[in-house]
């Protein structure tokens, strides 16, 4: 999941055109070893064969993916946060990655833990907010990320779609 949640953050930010995207906005605050915020339209893609939702935003440098994994639908309620590194049997749940450029490297962070709350879901929609704790991929800087994102479009994700470490995933 790990590999999902970052290559859906590269694939963001390299070639996609700025106007797409599912009417939505997100707004984020990070503080920590380093303090920022972020406001960008967002794109979302549903998985229905996995039960997954993924968000991505970007503007300029910085870019978050945020992925919601649901029981069976995507419910109002509250999804709790774990590291992206291994098939997880547990559901509702979710994981996050942010990365930004800055004037030396690429600072890339994944989520360790948190909580999501979806406030608006079920309707072809989706909103929410989120508190997620971020720990670098290199190097031991931590981040706390606060936000919501609001009014999003469901769009369908193309086949095959969803964790590539599910079991039975082709």
């Amino acid at each position: 999941m790990r590999t999902l949640l970052l290559a859906a953050l590269f694939a963001a930010a390299c070639g996609r055109s700025r106007d797409a995207g599912s009417g939505g906005r997100l707004a984020l605050q990070w503080t920590g070893s380093a303090r920022g915020e972020f406001e960008a339209a967002l794109e979302t893609r549903w998985c229905a064969a996995d039960s997954l939702l993924e968000i991505t935003a970007f503007s300029g440098d910085t870019v978050l993916g945020l992925m919601l994994v649901a029981q069976d639908s995507l419910r109002i309620g509250a999804y709790p946060v774990y590291p992206a590194k291994n098939f997880l049997a547990i559901r509702p749940y979710a994981s996050a990655a942010l990365r930004w450029v800055d004037e030396f490297a690429i600072k890339g962070f994944e989520a360790t833990s948190g909580q999501v709350t979806v406030t608006e879901g079920g309707s072809g929609r989706v909103a929410g907010t989120l508190s997620v704790k971020l720990k670098a991929l290199v190097g031991p800087d931590t981040l706390t990320l606060t936000g919501g994102f609001a009014a999003a479009s469901l769009t369908p994700a193309s086949n095959p779609c969803g964790r590539a470490n599910r079991p039975g995933a082709p």
